[in-house]
């Protein structure tokens, strides 16, 4: 064993020592921590789809409900068990886009940053904590970025092969997946030098292999009433004016809450940098269209609906790797003063993240209940516990169905008692 874990670590070099490294620490803290949380509503009714393998749910497509699946299989049907989706999915999400990542820089210092932005912003450090259909989109984004830079920039047999597995599996976690599909063709239109791709038989046998992959979830879409397309339209699209102003407005906040200021300042610095001298290098503007492309449609999207500040999640994948390359040019270019703003943006948001997961745990900062979305995930594993003591007064034999106001409260029942009872909900005024 001694042999082959030595001639493992021979072909890593430092930066790969210490980028693995700083990921494996972080997905063993994060293997502790979950350990004491509890779930949110989300997770709960993810977990009770799971109990209910299928090719399609209501409002999303199946794969958050697999993992589960296969995750409770090994852990039980625990908040561990639920949990370890989000920490395994983001675990391997940061061990992908380090391998994008280094082919475009060389200091082990912007891996640092690159790996600690990408665990510690709100939506990454806490929201990947979540298991939520985001986390397998994030994954299976950063995948499809690596498997679509070796299609185009490299000469890998089967990476158009990898790249329509890929593409179909994102799209099997989220339909907002296909924002990456509309980045990499919009890149290609872009691309005078790799447009000629667009007449390639690989690049449509990849969209092919994706479409197969998800075609399973359009069959079952078909047999109930396209029910997951029309909610999602009719959740995310289309709106009865325009433009929105307020919503535009709370689209930006919902951006800076889910980053913090800093690193939102530093995208925009980011895409600024990107834009000014790199607009004739089609490496870089590979990664900029994954980040830009996306933003784009939200923003228009705001202007006539309300859009949820975790929806571009899969952008952020893209936009944390234009950050590392920012800070390899400071090096590079003793552009001091940027450096030093960046190191301070990083060691902010790392710091901020941690108040807010101790504050998940015990509630330090002062906010009222209506204003901290942390409490969504206290108290129902002892609300459940009263429930099942006046269950077994009114109903010894538990025979009795349980039903509910809200779809919500039904995931929580059926996870937190003993039994794990199919609950219903009534869903009234809902």
């Amino acid at each position: 064993m001694k042999p082959i874990f030595k001639a493992i670590l021979s072909r890593l070099d430092a930066s790969d020592r210490v980028a693995y490294s700083l990921v494996a620490g972080i997905f063993i803290l994060r293997l502790f921590y979950i350990n004491s949380m509890g779930l949110v509503a989300d997770e709960a009714y993810y977990w009770d789809w799971s109990r209910h393998p299928a090719f399609g749910y209501f409002d999303h497509p199946p794969m958050v409900a697999w993992l589960i699946f296969l995750s409770t299989r090994l852990f039980g049907a625990t908040v561990f068990g639920v949990k370890f989706v989000a920490v395994a999915c983001s675990f391997l999400a940061s061990l992908f886009t380090y391998r994008l990542a280094k082919k475009y820089v060389e200091k082990k210092s912007s891996f640092v940053i690159l790996i600690l932005l990408s665990n510690f912003i709100i939506l990454f450090g806490v929201g990947g904590l979540v298991a939520t259909p985001d986390i397998p989109m994030v994954l299976f984004w950063s995948l499809s970025l690596l498997a679509a830079h070796a299609f185009i920039f490299g000469k890998g047999r089967f990476s158009w092969l990898l790249l329509g597995v890929f593409m179909g599996c994102g799209l099997l976690s989220k339909y907002l997946f296909v924002l990456f599909i509309i980045s990499l063709l919009v890149f290609l239109l872009w691309s005078k030098e790799h447009r000629r791709l667009l007449q390639s038989t690989r690049l449509w046998a990849a969209m092919l292999a994706a479409l197969m992959l998800v075609l399973p979830n359009i069959l079952w879409n078909s047999h109930h009433q396209w029910i997951s397309v029309m909610y999602q339209m009719g959740h995310g699209l289309g709106g009865k004016s325009f433009p929105r102003i307020d919503f535009l407005g709370d689209f930006i906040g919902g951006q800076i809450g889910v980053l913090s200021v800093f690193p939102f300042v530093v995208l925009v610095l980011c895409v600024i940098n990107e834009t000014r001298f790199h607009l004739n290098n089609p490496k870089r503007m590979f990664v900029l269209a994954f980040f830009i492309v996306p933003l784009i449609f939200f923003t228009f999207s705001s202007l006539q609906k309300r859009v949820e500040p975790n929806w571009p999640c899969g952008a952020y994948v893209s936009g944390l790797l234009l950050v590392a390359f920012l800070w390899e040019e400071t090096i590079i270019f003793n552009r001091h003063f940027l450096r030093r703003f960046v190191f301070f943006s990083t060691i902010i948001t790392v710091a901020a993240t941690l108040v807010v997961l101790m504050h998940v745990q015990r509630p330090l900062l002062p906010l009222p209940p209506d204003k901290d979305p942390t409490i969504q995930a206290r108290g129902w594993r002892q609300w459940a516990r009263r429930v099942d003591s006046v269950r077994k007064v009114i109903d010894p034999t538990i025979t009795m169905p349980l039903f509910t106001k809200l779809y919500q409260d039904a995931a929580f029942l059926a996870f937190y008692l003993p039994d794990h009872p199919h609950t219903l909900a009534l869903s009234i005024g809902s």
